[in-house]
């Protein structure tokens, strides 16, 4: 058992705590510009049919990583994104002067979802 009130043995200038896709993409990014990093989270080898989705900027990043060449090989196109947002969560809007009301498509607070 591992004892917390004990200073730790070894320091580091960056602690990454996450070792999925973007904890080990920040992790190498650190350690090439030459910072002691340590990296700790589940190793992450089974995707469990989860699919990333990588815009522009971050293909850019791995390429200046060197990464991207053997996962380019394996990538695909997005096609299509389709959101749905059952929660008004995503797609709500602030109060302004500017909203309309609409009969029909008023929300309980009185704005109107125009997506």
């Amino acid at each position: 058992m591992i004892d917390l009130d004990m200073p730790a043995a070894r320091g580091c200038d960056v602690l990454i705590a996450g070792a999925g896709l973007a904890g080990l993409v920040a992790a190498l990014g650190f350690a090439r510009a030459g910072f002691d990093v340590v990296c700790c989270g589940a190793d992450e080898r089974a995707g469990r049919g989860r699919t990333v989705a990588l815009l522009d900027r971050s293909v850019s990043y791995l390429k200046s990583l060197g990464l991207w060449a053997p996962l380019g090989a394996q990538a695909a196109p997005m096609r299509a994104l389709r959101l749905i947002d059952d929660t008004d969560a995503l797609f709500r809007r602030a109060r302004s002067s500017s909203m309309h009301r609409k009969s029909g498509s008023t929300r309980s607070d009185g704005i109107s979802r125009t997506i």
